[in-house]
This record gives structure tokens, C-alpha cells and sequence, in this order.
């Protein structure tokens, strides 16, 4: 991909693979066999990585001459070369010469964002990430949300931590926490936590006697976020896989973020008052009764496309603005309500199916079907806490699937606001 990255012609590219980091985990490939700039192809979102590409390219000093040939790059490389042992030799070395070039202005985003192959550069990223699980690594590790792993986005109950060596496992309330996966790892393989990592797994439940699961057990690698700086790139752990953002991608990512957080948001919430509010179904009800709308808490929609179902919001308003809520201490938390509006707004937009079940419920609710028209017009995050949650504070992959989620229901004209509840 370096290679051509600073030898394709810009406006030649004839088709390219590409990876996009959101619940849909999809990978597509587009070709045009006349050729294209990127912009023709759609790139240009945050969290897409390109995996492969083809097209027109010039690499000087090959047996063939200044004469454009045809490139197809991805982790290996194909490209005419010469058929005798010293053209060979020579096409090899004019080869490794275009890795001294500056990426071509207009392909450079495309390793502004990349996944990391590199294996000695993936053993120096593992080394720091077992010194984080033992607590000693000057990166950030916290626990996500794997989203594209789990079959249902509504609120679970319980989770169950499997290959621990214990039989009869008991489920435990809530989601997992950091602690509760590092404690685990510790006991397991204390020799080698990463190793642990890979072996222990965590599953879901909807109700809390662990009956009901809605995911399967997932290895505890894979809710692991973890991020460090080396050499000015910022390194990130996202579903068990490296990648790489230059500083220069990590900047634009935060700054849209930070313009996500400074919109006011579509309404205002009351605070959550623990004592009188225990619960996320107690807050919800007591905010919906206080905005005059209703509260649809951990009600699922249930569709040809989403047979498990998925919750669809918390609260919905007269003037149809969709808020989710979640008290979010953790990355985690505020992971999985990112993913719960990926799961809930896509099918809204696109699924005429689930807009009239949500229509339904809000009738059931005491609310009116006309509350949700045919085009979303606006949707809130509330993420409830002592002191309010800060841009800066979001994982990398957080930052992310937050932006993706922006930039589709921005193309749809729909608003995303972020709500600070205060929680205590």
C-alpha cells in the first residue's frame, strides 16, 4: 500500500477494498474500471481503512520506462517487473526507492489510518499492552463495547465470565468492569495476561439468572480498548486488532468531536438523583413525565432484519427527538450507547417495519404515532455522571464510531446532540 500510495495517479484508481469500523463491520469493494479520484469511491469518513487498491501507476527507474503500469497493492504488491535477474534487481531496488517519497497529497489519507502489520511493530504493541494489564504501561487501557460481536443492542442484565477454571459459572449483575476482566486474567495466567485475555471470555445476558443470552462468549481481548503514543503515532487496540492514526488524523478526529460536545443539546434534562431514582428505568420515566413525553426503557423492536430485537430509544418527545440514556462512569458504558444509537437509527431510517413498531409503542406509552415521522429530525445522547463527560475523555474508537454516527445522520438531516445529566 506504500508503494502506492506514492505511485498511483490520483485520478486513475480503478477499484479498492475498504474495511468500515462501525456495528455493520462491513467490508466492500468498488470498482470503476475507467478510473476515479478517491472522492469517487466515497473515502473520506473517519474509521474507514483501505485494504487494498488498484489502478494506473508511474514508478520510476523500472525496466519498463516512464510508461504508466498497472498496480495492484494491498499487504503484498503487483507490478510489472523485468524478466532478467539484473532488470529484476534493479526494478526491486527503484521499487524500495519510492518508500523515500512524501505520500501524494491526494492519496494521504489513506495511511492516516491504517491497520498495523507490522510484526515486530505488533510485538513491541503487545509487550505494552501485557505491561498494562499488570498495571505498568504509560498508555490508556479501559474496557469498550464490541458492538459488531454482540447480536442485540438493548440493555443487558447480567454477564457470565467463562474459562476462568471455575465450573457452574453464577451471573453477575450489570456489565463487566475493567477490574472484574483484570482480576480474572490475573488468576488465570499470571504469567502471561495477554495470553489470559484471549482465554477468558464474557457473555451477555438479558435477564439476571443468566438464562437468556444475547451474545456469545466473547474473548475478553476483544472488549479491551487500549491506546498509546510511540514516535508521535497513536497506536490503538480496537476488537483485538492494531491500527494507526497520524497526528494529523487524530487532531481532525477531535476536533470534530469537540464540535459534536459544544452543540447545545435538543432539551434539557433533569438532574438524576440517585436516592429518589435508583435505577436507569426510574430516571428515564421520571424525565420523560417531566418533558411531557414518554419513556419506551428497554422496550425492543423486533424485525425481519432484527428478529433478537433492539432498543430503540429511551425516551422519545412530541416533536419526535430521540434521546438515549445511559449513566455512563466507564468507556464502556458510553461505548455501548454510541452503538445502541448506531443499531436504533440506522433501522429508523431505513426500515419502514421498525417505525411503525415504534410507532405502536409510543401509542401503548400514552404517546401519538405522529410523534415519529417518516425522517428522524433529531437525536440526543444523554450520558448521566457525577461531573460531565468531556470530549477529550472518549477512547479513540469512541471518537470514531461517535463521528460516523454524526457524519450519516448529518447526509439524512438529522441532528446529534450530546446531553450531560447530572448524576449522584
Amino acid at each position: 500500500m506504500r508503494v502506492a500510495i506514492r505511485t498511483a495517479q490520483p485520478d486513475a484508481i480503478q477499484s479498492l477494498t475498504r474495511s468500515e469500523l462501525d456495528h455493520r463491520a462491513r467490508t466492500d469493494r468498488s470498482s470503476i474500471p475507467a478510473g476515479e479520484a478517491l472522492r469517487g469511491f466515497g473515502i473520506g469518513d473517519f474509521g474507514e481503512v483501505v485494504t487494498r487498491i488498484s489502478g494506473s501507476a508511474t514508478v520510476s527507474g523500472l525496466a519498463l520506462g516512464d510508461a504508466s503500469v498497472r498496480i495492484r497493492a494491498a499487504a503484498a504488491l503487483s507490478v510489472p517487473l523485468g524478466k532478467t535477474p539484473r532488470l529484476l534487481m534493479s526494478d526491486l531496488d527503484a521499487i524500495a526507492a519510492t518508500l523515500d517519497l512524501t505520500a501524494q497529497p491526494e492519496l494521504q489519507a489513506l495511511e492516516q489510518f491504517v491497520r498495523v502489520k507490522n510484526g515486530e511493530m505488533i510485538e513491541q504493541l503487545e509487550a505494552e499492552l501485557r505491561a498494562a494489564l499488570e498495571g505498568g504501561s504509560n498508555g490508556r487501557l479501559a474496557l469498550g463495547w464490541p458492538h459488531e460481536r454482540i447480536d442485540d443492542n438493548g440493555t443487558p442484565s447480567a454477564f457470565k465470565l467463562l474459562g476462568t477454571g471455575k465450573h457452574n459459572v453464577e451471573a453477575r449483575d450489570d456489565l463487566p468492569s475493567l477490574d472484574d476482566l483484570l482480576e480474572a486474567i490475573e488468576r488465570k495466567a499470571p504469567g502471561d495476561r495477554l495470553a489470559g485475555a484471549s482465554s477468558i471470555k464474557v457473555q451477555l445476558f438479558r435477564d439476571s439468572d443468566g438464562e437468556e443470552p444475547v451474545s456469545g462468549a466473547i474473548p475478553a481481548i476483544h472488549w479491551l480498548f487500549f491506546e498509546i503514543e510511540i514516535s508521535g503515532v497513536r497506536y490503538c487496540l480496537f476488537d483485538s486488532r492494531w491500527y494507526a492514526m497520524d497526528t494529523d488524523y487524530a487532531q481532525r478526529l477531535q476536533a470534530h468531536v469537540d464540535e459534536i460536545f459544544a452543540r447545545p443539546p435538543a432539551v434539557s434534562l433533569p438532574d438524576w438523583t440517585v436516592s429518589t431514582h435508583p435505577g436507569e428505568g426510574a430516571y428515564n420515566a421520571m424525565a420523560a413525565a417531566s418533558l411531557g413525553c414518554v419513556m419506551l426503557d428497554r422496550q425492543l423492536l423486533r424485525t425481519t432484519q432484527h428478529p433478537r430485537g433492539f432498543e430503540a430509544c429511551d425516551i422519545i418527545t412530541e416533536d419526535g427527538l430521540i434521546i438515549h440514556v445511559k449513566h455512563t462512569p466507564k468507556s464502556s458504558a458510553v461505548s455501548h450507547l454510541i452503538a445502541q444509537a448506531l443499531v436504533s437509527t440506522d433501522a429508523l431510517r431505513h426500515d419502514n417495519e421498525a417505525r411503525q413498531q415504534l410507532r405502536k409503542l409510543t401509542t401503548d406509552a400514552g404517546g401519538d404515532p405522529s410523534w415519529l415521522p417518516d425522517r428522524l429530525s433529531s437525536v440526543m445522547l444523554a450520558m448521566a455522571r457525577p461531573e460531565p463527560i468531556t470530549a477529550e475523555e472518549l477512547f479513540s474508537f469512541s471518537q470514531v464510531t461517535l463521528t460516523r454516527l454524526d457524519s450519516s445522520l448529518a447526509e439524512a438531516g438529522v441532528t446529534l446532540t450530546i446531553a450531560s445529566v447530572k448524576r449522584e
